[in-house]
């Protein structure tokens, strides 16, 4: 009980909000998050959540007030007290653009009030990133695909590796930087404990992945264990999952030149696709224990190549609610805008607790254009 009052408090605030977090940071945004219909539309709360920050000169024209890289950046909670974890993905102040991710330990549901503070504008501030930190300890691995070069990294603290790549860096993905699967190989995560299945919590895999041509027969997105044992495929436009001889085909199609989340959820007894964010199939199944390699856009025997473009790939060892894929697809994708909204850049003595938002172009068509 204490906890989860802990939680209400850092999350919503008091009515007042505090003078300010910290002297040697001049400047701080408001940013609110909606997780109402118009926004996330949470039918639950969620817990340790990454939130995305699409911040681009629409809606930050402060980059130069920025130390390189966003050293100076800080997140704290809407207490005006609790810094919150986070780390930047994508800083690019020739671009005006910046990806940062930030931990919020609880989203209320059905709520337009839940404010954090980004904190800027320190000459002397060291960076405060940490990427480990910002997942829960239930997500076993977290690729951005913004790396220029040599493998890609998993960003939790648990460094899961990638064995094997062929793969094209994409400058302009749907987050910041991501990758290109040419076709050739299948991408390889190395079998590791901490992404293993366990039969008692389940198991979560989700992606975005974009076709620039539907393919004309079936190509393999996700494959573990065997093509029997846990795939999911894709053929024209229609998803398929096949656990343990078991087979699920999503009720809507991916459509080609286009964005699209991914998400399969495995939980103690059943199974269930989710297609941007909103269900499309569930089927009952018995879950078993299951470890080794990932095969990431092709099978272990080399078939079913896929050439496609890929961001953001998260590994979970439990059963991710439904709320949880959903705000997961909504903060990734175009309807970030809808969920994440960004008040106007203020000083100490500015700050007077009556913030009021400032509206701005679409951040994600800023972005991608």
């Amino acid at each position: 009980m204490i906890r989860a009052l802990f939680f209400v408090a850092l999350v919503f605030g008091s009515l007042g909000v505090q003078a300010w977090w910290a002297p040697e940071w001049t400047q701080r945004k408001t940013i609110t998050l909606n997780t109402a219909a118009a926004g996330a539309n949470l039918s639950q709360p969620v817990t340790d959540a990454p939130v995305l920050l699409r911040l681009h000169a629409g809606n930050f024209p402060q980059f130069l007030s920025v130390r390189d890289g966003g050293a100076d950046f800080r997140v704290v909670g809407a207490d005006d007290k609790t810094p919150l974890k986070y780390h930047i993905e994508r800083f690019d102040p020739v671009a005006q653009m910046a990806m940062v991710w930030v931990k919020m330990p609880l989203l209320g549901a059905q709520s337009t009030e839940q404010k954090l503070f980004l904190y800027f504008a320190n000459g002397a501030a060291n960076a405060g990133d940490d990427a480990g930190a910002t997942y829960d300890v239930d997500t076993a691995a977290v690729f951005h695909f913004n790396e220029t070069s040599g493998l890609p990294i998993d960003s939790t603290a648990y460094a899961t590796p990638i064995k094997s790549a062929d793969l094209i860096a994409n400058p302009a993905s749907i987050i910041g930087s991501g990758t290109l699967l040419t076709g050739k190989a299948a991408l390889v995560i190395g079998d590791a404990p901490q992404t293993a299945i366990d039969a008692t919590k389940g198991w979560t895999i989700e992606t975005w992945v974009k076709f620039d041509a539907l393919p004309n027969s079936a190509v393999t997105l996700f494959e573990r264990g065997g093509k029997d044992e846990f795939a999911v495929t894709v053929n024209g436009g229609w998803v398929s999952v096949t656990y343990r001889s078991v087979q699920l085909q999503s009720s809507a199609a991916l459509t080609a030149a286009q964005w699209h989340h991914v998400a399969v959820v495995l939980g103690p007894g059943q199974l269930q696709l989710f297609l941007d964010g909103v269900s499309v199939g569930v089927v009952p199944v018995t879950l078993a224990n299951l470890a080794g390699p990932i095969y990431v856009g092709g099978s272990a025997d080399a078939s079913g190549l896929m050439s496609a473009s890929l961001d953001e790939l998260r590994i979970h060892t439990v059963r991710r609610s439904v709320d949880a894929i959903a705000f997961s697809a909504a903060t990734g994708g175009e309807r970030n805008d809808a969920v994440v909204n960004y008040g106007g850049d203020e000083s100490a003595e500015q700050a007077t607790g009556g913030e009021g938002e400032t509206k701005h172009a679409s951040n994600f068509g800023i972005i991608i254009n």
